[in-house]
Order: C-alpha cells, then sequence, then structure tokens
C-alpha cells in the first residue's frame, strides 16, 4: 500500500493590540499560526475492480514553536481505516469526524480559500467532532446525493454517540443536513445532547456564499437555537494569466 504524507502549515507574523484596552495598551508582535499546522499520513490500495482499502491518521502540532496541539492523544484529528466500493459504499472505522462535524463543517463550506479560513468563526457551530471507537457507513452518491449512518461505543457510558446525514454534491452547489445525539459528562449521570446542523455553499459567476446553522441543541434539561454563520466572496485575476 503507497504511503502518501501530507500536511499544513499556516505561520505568519502577527502585530495586534492587546484583546482588553481596559486593562494593558501595548501592541504585541509575534510570530503565530493562522491555524494549527497538520501532519498527515495516508494510503489507499484495490483489492479488486471495484473495492479497496485505505487508513488515514493526522496529528496537529503547533508551529511556530513545535509543540504538540494535544499531550492525550498523538493522532488527535484522524485515526481510520476502511473499505470503500462505487456499488456499495463506504464503511470507516476508528476516531472518525461525527456527522455535523465532517459534513457539514470541517472546513468544507466556506466562501474564502486558503488555509486561514478557521479563524473566520465558521467552525464555532459546531459541537463534538471527534468520536472514538466509531463506525461510519455512508450510501454509494447517486445524482450527487448520499446519507450515512454513523455509531459510537465509547470506552465509557460517557462516550457514545449515534448519527446520520443527508447530503447533496455537485459542482456549485453543496447541501448537507446532519445530526447526531451524544453522551457528555455531567455530575449527577451523564447527560444525552442532541444537535442538528445545516451547511450549504452556493457558488455562482466568481463568487460563492456560504451558511452554517446550527439550530437546534436539546439535552435533558433545555433546548436552544444555538449559532449561525454567513459570509460571501468574490474572487478574480487582477490581471491576465
Amino acid at each position: 500500500m503507497p504511503l502518501k504524507i501530507s500536511g499544513r502549515l499556516d505561520v505568519g507574523l502577527k502585530s495586534a493590540i492587546p484583546s482588553d484596552l481596559s486593562k494593558e495598551t501595548t501592541a504585541s508582535e509575534a510570530v503565530d499560526e493562522g491555524s494549527n499546522a497538520r501532519l498527515n499520513f495516508s494510503g489507499s490500495s484495490d483489492i479488486d475492480a471495484d473495492l479497496s482499502s485505505y487508513f488515514m491518521i493526522e496529528m496537529r502540532f503547533n508551529a511556530d514553536n513545535g509543540a504538540q496541539n494535544d499531550s492525550a492523544a498523538l493522532f488527535k484529528d484522524k485515526a481510520w481505516v476502511g473499505l470503500t466500493s462505487k456499488k456499495y459504499g463506504d464503511l470507516k472505522l476508528g476516531r472518525l469526524h461525527s456527522p455535523q462535524y465532517g459534513v457539514s463543517t470541517a472546513g468544507r463550506y466556506e466562501a474564502f480559500s486558503g488555509d486561514s479560513y478557521a479563524s473566520m468563526g465558521t467552525r464555532g457551530a459546531l459541537a463534538a467532532n471527534q468520536w472514538n471507537n466509531a463506525v461510519y457507513y455512508t450510501t454509494p452518491t447517486t445524482s450527487g446525493f448520499n446519507a450515512g449512518l454513523t455509531f459510537s461505543k465509547g470506552e465509557k457510558a460517557a462516550a457514545n454517540g449515534i448519527g446520520a446525514h443527508v447530503a447533496y454534491n455537485e459542482a456549485q452547489h453543496q447541501l448537507p443536513l446532519a445530526s447526531n445525539k451524544s453522551k457528555t459528562s455531567g455530575t449527577p449521570p451523564p447527560r444525552d445532547h442532541g444537535h442538528v446542523l445545516h451547511g450549504r455553499l452556493l457558488r455562482f459567476w466568481r463568487c460563492a456564499c456560504e451558511q452554517h446553522l446550527r439550530p437546534f441543541q436539546q439535552s435533558q434539561h433545555h433546548q436552544q437555537w444555538l449559532a449561525r454563520c454567513l459570509h460571501c466572496g468574490c474572487s478574480d485575476s487582477l490581471w491576465p494569466g
């Protein structure tokens, strides 16, 4: 199985005023990240004409000082293996993205290109994003549509989850809808949390508009509207070529 190594380094020089002017007035300059650095290892291998296997692991680190982003989990963002088939769909196991993160957020619906989009607030519409010990099945794509179902059996009762998605993807328009329900630690016992999230990306001419909407969260004690994010952007060449 061929090994592919990839990643991202997004570092720049930052000059900023203090976040709280009531406490400090001195501006600061520093080498800082636009978004967290990644180091990714992946590979795939054909089993027959239709079926292939694959894997992916990805760690995050701070590019300005080399420190590991999460001291508890080396491959914090991705750690999975899977089988994929055009005829039967895709089955993936491991530390996976939840439906609302992997399908409706995770930088897929951005009006602007580039690596620093994480600072634009679109990911504020998500909650729990990685699930351990998870299984995710996604149907084959037909006329741009697919659907998926996932289940996470955590090492403890406070980490179980179940979710699903329906998505439409074609060259100019992407419309996903995802929902998951998971347990979070609480005192007393763990609490159930349900989330629904919708994202969309509409492209026209040299412009794009994207929206994230996480309209609803429900727990044992309350339900509420949560987060909305909308922005548009256009691009064009300053000169031919």
